[in-house]
């Protein structure tokens, strides 16, 4: 099977699109620059990828047995969901960061409140992002597997 034939195959396209797209989310260049825009030291930035690559091998293991009793296209869509759960945990959501401005009025020292709200949605948003990194890439690649299989099996007839 040619490259061409491949990028014919509508599911075989759509699964090359979808990794691309997953991975570009673990694509350590614009987050590091987005947590460190939040004045967050690097080590910090280091320690919260750490946790992010400890929760996408977790469930990359925990991913086949899911597979087994659920199809690869509704353990993608409760990927994604997580992704985008975790996405918006993990990016400036306005309302968010005015309730913790507005909850960290009261306290001592009011920076120090909004550094450590925002470092602990920062790592919460990655460990649901991990989460949703790590489920996503195996069904995908199955899916993308048994689309080539099915396409070269009808070609063949």
């Amino acid at each position: 099977m040619t490259y061409g034939q491949i990028l014919k195959n509508k599911r075989a396209l759509f699964c090359l699109i979808t990794v691309v797209v997953a991975q570009f989310f673990s694509v350590e260049s614009f987050l590091s620059k987005h947590l460190t825009s939040i004045t967050f030291p690097k080590t910090v930035v280091g320690y919260i990828f750490g946790l992010f690559a400890f929760m996408y091998m977790l469930m990359a293991f925990l991913v086949s047995p899911l597979s087994k009793k659920f199809s690869s296209r509704s353990i993608s869509f409760c990927s994604y969901l997580t992704i985008s759960i975790g996405c918006l945990i993990l990016g400036p959501i306005t309302p968010i960061q005015n309730a913790v401005e507005n909850g960290c009025q009261d306290e001592p020292n009011p920076s120090e409140c909004v550094y450590n709200a925002q470092k602990a949605f920062a790592m919460i948003g990655l460990v649901i992002l991990g989460t949703g990194m790590g489920t996503v890439v195996v069904p995908i690649l199955s899916e993308l597997v048994v689309a080539i299989k099915e396409k070269m099996g009808s070609a063949s007839k």
